[in-house]
């Protein structure tokens, strides 16, 4: 199973890379068999 995380980040808090970072640690809990993807979004 693919899983994609494209997440904005929590302004004062946490940037939106290290938010995915956090939704990927959950995922992989959940479903360790699952490919998780990080795309990178440049504007």
């Amino acid at each position: 199973m693919r899983i994609v995380i494209v997440p904005d980040s929590y302004k004062g808090s946490l940037s939106s890379s290290q938010v995915a970072d956090y939704m990927e640690e959950g995922v992989l809990v959940i479903l360790p068999e699952a490919e998780v993807l990080i795309p990178v979004i440049l504007n």
